[in-house]
């Protein structure tokens, strides 16, 4: 599995694939659906396939005098999601700048134009851009925009019943 930190430096064998979007910490089992599923859209599409991440947490830009959180760290979440079989992982820093991306800016400017998605596979309660302005919805409607499919994953419970969720 290849790491880039710069969205731009994916090379044009790995632009086009499927993409899943979350932060995937603890890579619970909701998690390995979302991966799961961008890995088959990959395969049906004859592209590669991987995830968009972020480093550091979001909660800690936005909350940093709390406690620290994390229950997967970096080096432990990089190996695991190897382990899933993807062909690569886009890791970007969260901070400030990135914070303050519009919903349309992160569509415009990581998805169609850094990373030249095909699919992007993202959760039930999905949410992205400053103020968390985009939803399901957003990414929908601008995957009919520019001509990338959206597939959104249900929930997924544990045995006693428990939604795995961010």
């Amino acid at each position: 599995m290849e790491l880039f930190e710069n969205p731009e430096a994916l090379p044009p064998p790995l632009r086009g694939g499927a993409v899943a979007i979350g932060n995937f910490d603890g890579l619970h089992p909701g998690h390995a659906q979302l991966i799961g599923v961008a890995r088959a859209e990959g395969r049906r599409r004859g592209a590669a396939a991987g995830v968009l991440t972020f480093e550091p947490h979001p909660k800690r830009l936005f909350r940093p005098d709390a406690a620290p959180f994390r229950l997967t760290p970096w080096p432990a979440k990089r190996r695991l999601l190897a382990e899933l079989g993807l062909d690569f992982t886009v890791m970007l820093t969260f901070d400030r700048v990135f914070a303050s991306l519009t919903a349309e800016d992160f569509i415009e400017r990581v998805l169609v134009t850094a990373l030249g998605v095909g699919h992007v596979v993202i959760g039930y309660d999905f949410c992205f851009g400053r103020g968390r302005a985009g939803t399901g919805e957003t990414l929908i409607a601008a995957g009919a925009r520019h001509g990338f499919g959206v597939t959104r994953v249900a929930a997924v419970s544990g045995p006693d019943g428990q939604v795995y969720s961010a």
